[in-house]
């Protein structure tokens, strides 16, 4: 009788911190976050490997965000008040803080005095942000001449440790979309027109060469596009325009352009100029498209969830999920991150699935999971933003007040 009460106790405070939290956003990660990237300070690391793990998402507490982006081992987010926030690992000035420590909390950066930012994007070892005048600013690891660079859109390979405006062309449209690969940043402008800049091996700047480039350049392959999506991955780029096909470019080692080759591909394959992606031969239509480290994931018109790249599959592309393997009833949006997938169906109900080494599927396991998994632990949690990084994972939103709790885990 004691032990019932108790869990009816618990779950009265479960419900009555949820009622609280829905006048605020939400803030939850998990994943790995062994230098801080999630957020959750203090913490002690584990096993051979000495990491600290969420296997389930845990709530950030004292924050109010609007906007969250995740990199290789770093996070940024947007406050609603435009200021911006990071955390994580701070090697060659990725947080923005005009330095390269780690910060295992969240941290306000002082660059942006006067200056409202509504988008922050993570790359590998750069960042990105756009303020509400549609303006972009980067920071962090600019290049080299052995590996390439020019993906900060400052006119060199400099290392640049605090926010820095991108001056030039790109300032004539206004950008609404911002995207940020290994060594490529993508811009997308409100009259629909992609920009790149960054390291050109692979094609990944979509211009037909492997030239670096140093400041943002329009894809002008796509000039009689209206584009209104577009993703970078780790060295290829994915786009949907308004008529909801789906083009892209880049590296295509892993079969991340969705063009099919199986045992074909070899670590040379790539695209150096935007391609439509074709299922059956006929041209692919979707409605949300994302781009992970090697993957694609997308929602087609016919709301069917398709996926290619990581090899992960040796058939033709882009691969169906069927219903027997647990397909995700009406998907909506979808998010890539390093081997795992995020899904939202139409009712608000999240999935994840994939490569359980990733972290972040949520279930508070390791477990691989090869089709869509609805996320327990996310139950009655309506996400207003989702953010997908190589190991860890973000979600704003807020938590339906009536909704039973999610099972407590001590995974780790």
């Amino acid at each position: 009788m004691l032990a019932a009460t108790t869990r009816v106790a618990a779950r009265s405070t479960a419900i009555a911190v949820r009622r609280a939290s829905t006048s605020s956003s939400v803030c939850l990660t998990w994943g790995e976050g062994t230098h801080g990237e999630l957020g959750h300070y203090p913490f002690v690391t584990s096993g051979l490997m000495k990491q600290y793990l969420e296997l389930t998402p845990r709530q950030l507490e004292g924050v109010d965000f609007r906007d969250i982006a995740c990199g290789t081992n770093h996070t940024l987010a947007v406050d609603g008040s435009g200021k911006v926030w990071s955390w994580g690992k701070g090697e060659n000035g990725k947080l923005g803080h005009g330095d390269d420590a780690d910060r295992h909390k969240p941290e306000m950066l002082q660059g942006f005095a006067g200056v409202e930012i509504v988008k922050v994007a993570c790359g590998e070892s750069h960042s990105l942000a756009l303020d509400k005048d549609g303006r972009c600013y980067a920071w962090g690891w600019g290049g080299s001449w052995v590996s390439g660079g020019g993906h900060l859109g400052q006119g060199s390979r400099d290392h640049v440790f605090e926010p820095t405006l991108i001056e030039g062309a790109l300032e004539e449209a206004p950008v609404t979309s911002i995207s940020a690969g290994e060594a490529h940043s993508v811009f997308l402008t409100s009259d629909g027109e992609v920009w790149t800049c960054g390291a050109g091996e692979h094609g990944r700047n979509g211009n037909g060469g492997s030239s670096d480039v140093l400041k943002p350049e329009p894809v002008t392959a796509l000039d009689d596009v209206e584009i209104v999506e577009a993703q970078a991955g780790s060295a290829f780029t994915v786009t949907r325009c308004s008529e909801g096909l789906v083009r892209v470019w880049g590296r295509n080692d892993q079969g991340q352009l969705g063009l099919g080759g199986g045992l074909a591909m070899d670590v040379y394959a790539l695209e150096d100029l935007p391609i439509i992606v074709e299922r059956d031969d006929v041209p692919l239509q979707a409605t949300a498209v994302a781009a992970g480290h090697s993957h694609v994931a997308v929602v087609s018109t016919d709301a069917e969830l398709l996926q290619w790249g990581a090899k992960l599959a040796l058939g033709p592309a882009p691969h169906l999920f069927e219903e027997e393997g647990g397909r995700v009833p009406l998907p909506k949006r979808v998010w890539c991150g390093g081997g795992y997938t995020l899904v939202e169906s139409t009712d608000g109900v999240l999935y994840s699935f994939g490569q359980g080494g990733s972290k972040c599927l949520g279930h508070g396991d390791k477990a691989r999971e090869p089709h869509p998994k609805k996320v327990e632990a996310l139950s009655g949690f309506s996400a207003s933003t989702v953010a997908c990084g190589f190991r860890h994972a973000a979600a704003l939103g807020s938590w339906d007040p009536w909704a039973s709790p999610p099972p407590a885990t001590d995974a780790k």
